[in-house]
């Protein structure tokens, strides 16, 4: 929808929708409170990094309440020191920009989005069980919140303003002008959602009504046909000042596209950024970047040392290297540094494809540091790591006989260690993902969540359905996921929180690491990504397909193997006749299982007979 954009990445620091899912709601100790990231302006201006609130209650019920009367505050700090931001900025130099290219910049804004928005348009609706599942009622509640007058929405388009004036040359605008063009952006939203309302009410010419954008309406105009780049480059062109390496960045961060990034990915860009900006300069032209540059870059990350950014937080990335190498402190691991090279190579592939330079950088570059050899890499739980892991109490019972607040660090290692899934797609699971599908029960493990909620994966392959396995079902998963669904939650695992950056495993992680320390499991190859190891190890020995079990593990690899048997639905069979053959007898001995599965067909009726006889 239009209103998306309300949640830019340069407003709301968390990934989620910011009113919908209540970024920054977590429990500590029981207790709820609120942490929030200021977006990087406001951290400047009022030395604060975070926002942080303690709602006094255990209630979740209560929190929400409380959540939404507090993170108003939030709001208006983060309003507050963006106009104290701007002032303070044009103090030195305010230069006016002719209204004329002010409506110019909305206009270019706009279309890709008016564009998008009328492809949506033709799509059926989904079916929702309440109003505020309803596209149509979100979207009225959002006009009204665009036409209102709360300091937010108004700081936040000129905030938008003032960085789409940043990336096309005219970083030195004056207040006049960011008021302006903002004003003109929150027109354009409204104008959009307008028409998409009059869709559904039976008005499908599609057509813009605000005179300053009714030349949108035209679509034999051929600029409706090129691509967003050439659009944006015409306007940095027409603007006489080359884009800078920093400017690059900002814009590449304020692509749509970016806006699903992992933090660990996240993490990745931010390195790679710094290091290329000591090492070129923040304002060189980035058309000046050159293959030196680039090898001096993968040099440096040769002697950079592992967290430089906590380690030696006022470095350059120079320094951190020096200072590493007098403390001892060894290198970043060569895998990170590849990652990080490999992250810069995408981006001038981006900057390539936006035409704001000929020819990519960092292509084939990999880190000079040596790779660990294969002993010490990450290796999977043998059978004695496993039986250590799950000998605790808290497997040792059925779900139903387990603290509610325990369901997470209950089901999560269990399914990884039957299904090989990474850490993060099994934290973020939602109710609705687990689904029935001729008569095969499966996870479904998809960006998509309810409440247009974005979920975070790693790759376009990690998205897949799976079989659950029987051993799973046997444990009473399905009947675990009923109660929740009984219960009105979303999420599937709500005893798991979410992180300041948005994530839902970071925080898990950390238990986990806690856990496996105190079961006795000190070796530091292991880890959460163990069980994936383990699954692949697991697959192997009982001599299923690689197309089989890469679709269950969700490998990129696998992706075109598997397409020669079809689509992920149509595999379904064939994976759960294969998954069933995964087991591991020292953890089976130990979980309270009351039968095992041998044939997917009666995946039903085990679980049926599981939820008599634990009853």
């Amino acid at each position: 929808m239009a209103s998306e954009s309300l949640d830019h990445e340069h407003w709301y620091t968390e990934d989620d929708e910011a009113m919908k899912t209540r970024p920054g709601l977590v429990r500590r100790d029981g207790t709820y409170i609120i942490r929030r990231r200021y977006p990087l302006h406001v951290r400047e201006a009022i030395s604060k990094v975070e926002f942080k609130v303690s709602l006094g209650t255990k209630d979740p019920q209560e929190a929400r309440c409380r959540y939404d009367r507090e993170i108003v505050n939030f709001h208006r700090e983060v309003a507050a020191a963006t106009v104290r931001g701007r002032d303070v900025a044009t103090t030195s130099v305010k230069v006016p920009i002719p209204e004329s290219r002010l409506r110019a910049l909305a206009i270019e804004w706009l279309r890709p989005r008016w564009r998008a928005e009328q492809l949506k348009l033709w799509k059926p609706l989904e079916q929702f069980e309440t109003e505020l599942d309803d596209p149509v009622y979100v979207m009225h509640k959002a006009v009204e919140e665009l036409k209102g007058s709360a300091p937010e929405i108004h700081a936040g388009y000129a905030w938008i303003a003032q960085q789409l004036l940043i990336v096309t040359g005219f970083s030195d605008a004056d207040t006049d002008s960011i008021e302006i063009l903002g004003s003109f952006m929150r027109r354009g939203e409204i104008d959009v959602l307008q028409a998409c309302l009059r869709h559904y009410d039976g008005d499908t010419s599609h057509s813009l009504r605000d005179t300053l954008f009714v030349s949108l309406n035209d679509f034999s105009d051929d600029r409706t046909l090129q691509p967003a780049s050439s659009q944006s480059s015409r306007l940095l062109a027409s603007s006489g000042s080359p884009i800078t390496v920093n400017q690059a960045i900002e814009r590449f961060l304020s692509d749509p596209q970016r806006s699903l990034l992992s933090a660990n990915n996240a993490a990745g860009y931010a390195t790679g950024f710094k290091v290329l900006k000591d090492v070129a300069g923040a304002n060189t032209p980035l058309r000046g970047v050159t293959l030196a540059h680039a090898q001096a870059v993968q040099e440096l990350l040769s002697r950079m040392p592992a967290n430089a950014k906590k380690s030696y937080p006022n470095c350059t990335a120079q320094e951190a290297a020096q200072q590493a190498a007098k403390r001892g402190d060894s290198p970043m691991q060569a895998k990170t540094a590849s990652n990080v090279l490999a992250r810069l190579a995408a981006f001038f592939r981006w900057a390539v494809d936006q035409e704001l330079v000929d020819k990519p950088r960092f292509n084939g570059l990999t880190a000079l540091q040596p790779r660990k050899s294969k002993a010490e890499s990450r290796q999977p739980f043998s059978s004695s790591d496993l039986g250590r892991l799950f000998s605790d109490d808290l497997y040792r019972h059925r779900f139903n006989k387990i603290d509610s607040q325990k369901a997470g660090k209950y089901w999560v290692p269990l399914l990884a260690l039957y299904h090989g899934a990474r850490q993060n797609e099994l934290c973020q699971l939602e109710a609705s993902d687990i689904v029935e599908i001729d008569g095969i029960h499966a996870i479904r493990i998809t960006v998509e969540g309810l409440h247009g909620r974005t979920k975070r994966l790693k790759t376009a392959s990690a998205e897949r359905t799976i079989p659950v396995h029987p051993v799973i079902i046997e444990l009473g998963f399905l009947d675990y996921c009923e109660s929740v669904r009984a219960a009105g939650q979303v999420m599937l695992f709500e005893d798991l929180t979410v992180s300041v950056d948005g994530s839902y495993s970071k925080n898990f992680s950390k238990w986990f690491g806690r856990y496996c320390s105190d079961q006795g499991l000190s070796d530091s190859r292991l880890n959460f990504h163990s069980f994936r190891h383990g699954f692949v190890d697991a697959c192997r020995s009982a001599q299923i397909p690689l197309a089989i079990y890469g679709r269950i593990g969700g490998w990129s690899g696998a992706k075109s193997a598997s397409e020669l048997y079809g689509g992920t639905e149509t595999l379904l069979p064939d994976m759960a006749r294969e998954i069933k053959k995964i087991r591991f007898p020292s953890v089976e001995k130990i979980l309270p299982i009351l039968q095992v599965v041998n044939d997917p067909s009666d995946i039903r009726e085990a679980g049926n007979q599981a939820t008599e006889v634990s009853a």
